[in-house]
């Protein structure tokens, strides 16, 4: 389990280990709507350091991996049982996997969120 700490939660946010998906719930408490930064124009910050933006992007990645394994898996059961499907079934399937796609690009985003937030922290390191 790790602790990221953040401002807008006093004592900060506990994830469970080996739980990613569980964990994205709580990682989005941490990201604070968009400020206007003199310097980098409007910029949607996560509340927490540095440590905690490495954790928020394991968090992350490993949620983009149980996904894609998940979606991988279904499609693999719809090749070998492509002729037992239900036909209903396989519409639920597919409201799933578009679904899980829109996921995935909200994981994206948030990954490139974080990748921000850890320039800007770098960035304003060295200029102090």
């Amino acid at each position: 389990m790790a602790v990221i700490n953040s401002s807008l939660v006093e004592g900060g946010f506990e994830l469970a280990g080996g739980n990613p998906l569980a964990n994205l719930m709580k990682i989005g408490g941490l990201i604070e709507t968009a400020t206007r930064d003199p310097e980098n124009g409007f910029v949607q910050k996560i509340a927490t350091d540095r440590e905690g933006l490495e954790v928020v992007d394991n968090v992350i990645r490993d949620s983009l991996l149980t996904i894609n394994s998940g979606v991988r898996a279904i499609g693999e059961l719809l090749a070998f049982a492509a002729d037992e499907v239900e036909r209903s079934s396989i519409r639920e399937i597919g409201w799933l996997i578009h679904g899980l796609g829109g996921l995935q690009v909200k994981l994206l985003d948030s990954g490139q969120l974080v990748q921000e937030n850890q320039q800007l922290q770098q960035a304003t390191a060295v200029s102090s």
